[in-house]
C-alpha cells in the first residue's frame, strides 16, 4: 500500500493597524495559534510534513501590495505549498473579487485553502462545494452592487449632484457631492468661451491658449499624488466647451438635470458655443463651413477684377442643390459691380482633369502622402495625449480607492468612476489600433496616383480640399474669355480653355 505523500501548511496572518503589536500575545499570534491548533488535528488524518509561517502587520485587505502575501503567492507558484490555511477570510483579502483571483492560482497549483474559524476547507469535497456556493453568492452580491451604484449615481445626478472624480477647471469639490466656484479658474473658463466664439476653431484656440500659457486643471490628491496642469488639447477643450456644468446642470447619460452648484457661464453664450461646435462637425474643423464641398473655396478669383469667387448655392422647389462659384468684387476697369459665375461643377472638374495628368509628378505623390496621413496621424496623437490623461487619472482614482477602502468610506462613486475611466481607455486603444491600420504607405499612394480617379474616391471631402490646396495655389476664371488660369504650387502656370 502507497503512503499518501505529506502535505506542506502555511499559515498566513494579518492585521491592519500596528496598534497593539508592542504586547506580549498580539493579534498576529492569536490567528497564528488557532490555525496551528487545526494544522495539529490534521496531522493523523492527512499528515503535516512542514508548516511555514507568513504575516503582514499594518496592512489593508484591501490591497493585494503585501510583503507577506507576494511571498507566499512566490513560493505557491515554485510548488513549495499544499495547504494554505487562514483564521478567517478576510485576513487573505477583504476584496470578494480579489479572493477570487487568488483563488484561481490556487487551483492552478492544486493548493487546497483553508479558512479556521469558517469551517471551510477545500481538502474536502464538501468544502469545495461550500466555496463554489460562496463564490457564486459572491458574484451575486458583485452584480447587485454594481446595480445598486448605477441607481445611486443615476439618483444622485437627478438631484443634481456631482458624482466624483476629478473635478473640472472652474470648480473644485466639496463634501457632499457638490461643487464649489474656483473663481480663479472661472475667469479662464469664461475667458476660454469668448475666445472660440470669437474663433470658431478649436486649432486656433489652442493656438491662443498655449501662446498664453494657460493649462487645464491641476489637482491634487489626497494622498499628495499630483496631476493635471498640462496643455489643452484637442479632445480635453472639446469637452470642455461641451460640458453642461457650467451651466449649472448635470448630465447622466442623454438626459441633464439642475445641478447644485452656481453656474459659472451664460447659457446664451454656452448655446452659441454649442452652435458652432454643431457646425464645425459636419465636416470636421475648419473645414466645416465649407458644407456642399467646394473643392476650390478660397483658391477660385474673378479673372476680371482679381477678387475671390465665393462658392454659393441655391435650391429649387424639389430640394435639389445647384452649387456655383460667384465674384462678390467691384470691376477695376468699369467700376461696377462684377458678376461672373459658373456653375461649380464645370470649373471643379476642369481644374481635376489638370490635376490628373501630374499624376506621376513624385511632389504630387508627395503631397497626396502628407495630406492623407495628416488628418490620421493628427486624431492618433490627441488619442495618445487623452490616453495619457486618462492613465494618470485611472492611476489617481486608484490610490483614492485603497485609501477609501483601507478608511471604510463609501467608495461606490470612485468605482463607478474607475469603471467609466477604463471604459474609455479600452475604446480610444481600439480607436488608436484602427486609426493606426488606416493609415496609408508611401508606396500605397505612389501606386494609387498611377489610376487616379480610385485615389480621390477614396479621399473624404475634407481630404479632397486639403489636396486640392496643396496642388493648386490659386485658380483665375475669366467671364468674357471662358479662358481658365491654373497656378500650380511650383509656381507653374498652366491654361485650359
Amino acid at each position: 500500500m502507497t503512503a499518501k505523500p505529506l502535505l506542506r501548511y502555511a499559515i498566513y496572518t494579518r492585521v491592519s493597524s500596528e496598534e497593539g503589536m508592542g504586547q506580549a500575545f498580539t493579534s498576529v499570534d492569536a490567528q497564528s495559534e488557532c490555525c496551528e491548533a487545526h494544522i495539529t488535528t490534521q496531522k493523523q488524518v492527512l499528515g503535516v510534513s512542514s508548516t511555514r509561517h507568513y504575516s503582514d502587520v499594518g496592512k489593508s485587505g484591501g490591497t493585494m501590495e503585501r510583503d507577506g502575501l507576494q511571498t507566499m503567492m512566490a513560493d505557491i507558484g515554485t510548488g513549495l505549498i499544499d495547504v494554505i490555511v487562514v483564521y478567517k477570510i478576510d485576513r487573505l483579502t477583504r476584496s470578494l473579487s480579489d479572493f477570487y483571483k487568488l483563488y484561481e492560482v490556487l487551483e492552478q497549483h492544486n493548493v487546497a485553502f483553508v479558512s479556521v474559524t469558517q469551517n471551510l476547507n477545500t481538502t474536502s469535497a464538501m468544502g469545495r462545494v461550500i466555496l463554489n456556493i460562496m463564490l457564486s453568492f459572491a458574484q451575486f452580491e458583485r452584480e447587485m452592487t454594481s446595480e445598486r451604484t448605477r441607481d445611486k449615481i443615476a439618483l444622485s445626478r437627478q438631484k443634481g449632484r456631482w458624482a466624483g472624480g476629478r473635478p473640472i477647471l472652474g470648480y473644485d469639490s466639496a463634501p457632499g457631492g457638490t461643487l464649489t466656484v474656483n473663481e480663479f479658474e472661472a475667469e479662464r473658463v469664461r475667458a476660454i468661451f469668448a475666445h472660440y466664439l470669437e474663433l470658431k476653431s478649436i486649432d486656433k484656440l489652442i493656438a491662443r491658449l498655449n501662446g498664453l500659457g494657460w493649462k487645464n486643471k491641476f489637482v491634487k490628491g489626497a494622498s499628495g499624488r499630483e496631476s493635471g496642469a498640462g496643455p489643452f488639447i484637442k479632445t480635453s477643450l472639446a469637452r470642455l466647451l461641451q460640458s453642461p456644468i457650467y451651466i449649472g446642470k448635470i448630465a447622466h447619460h442623454d438626459k441633464v438635470y439642475k445641478g447644485l452648484h452656481e453656474a459659472i457661464v451664460d447659457e446664451v453664450i454656452w448655446n452659441r458655443a454649442q452652435a458652432i461646435l454643431a457646425e464645425n462637425r459636419v465636416c470636421g474643423g475648419s473645414t466645416a463651413r465649407n458644407l456642399y464641398g467646394g473643392l476650390l473655396k478660397g483658391i477660385a478669383h474673378c479673372g476680371s477684377c482679381g477678387a475671390k469667387m465665393v462658392h454659393s448655392t441655391t435650391k429649387n422647389a424639389g430640394g435639389v442643390v445647384y452649387r456655383y462659384y460667384t465674384c462678390r468684387g467691384t470691376s477695376l476697369a468699369a467700376k461696377s459691380a462684377c458678376r461672373s459665375t459658373l456653375p461649380a461643377e464645370q470649373l471643379e472638374q476642369l481644374v481635376l482633369r489638370e490635376v490628373k495628368k501630374r499624376g506621376f509628378d513624385p511632389e504630387l505623390v508627395t503631397m497626396i502622402f502628407d495630406a492623407a496621413r495628416r488628418e490620421g496621424e493628427e486624431r492618433i496623437a490627441d488619442w495618445n495625449s487623452e490616453l495619457r490623461t486618462l492613465e494618470r487619472e485611472s492611476g489617481w482614482i486608484a490610490t483614492e480607492l485603497k485609501r477609501q477602502i483601507a478608511s471604510r468610506e463609501d467608495s461606490s462613486l470612485t468605482c463607478e468612476r474607475e469603471s467609466a475611466v477604463a471604459a474609455k481607455i479600452q475604446l480610444l486603444q481600439v480607436q488608436i489600433r484602427e486609426e493606426s491600420g488606416k493609415l496609408v504607405t508611401r508606396e500605397q499612394v505612389q501606386a494609387a496616383t498611377e489610376d487616379f480617379d480610385p485615389l480621390w474616391r477614396s479621399l473624404t471631402p475634407s481630404e479632397r480640399a486639403t489636396v486640392m490646396g496643396l496642388i493648386v495655389t490659386r485658380v483665375d476664371y475669366h467671364a468674357k474669355s471662358g479662358d481658365i488660369n491654373i497656378h500650380f504650387a511650383e509656381a507653374k502656370n498652366q491654361e485650359a480653355a
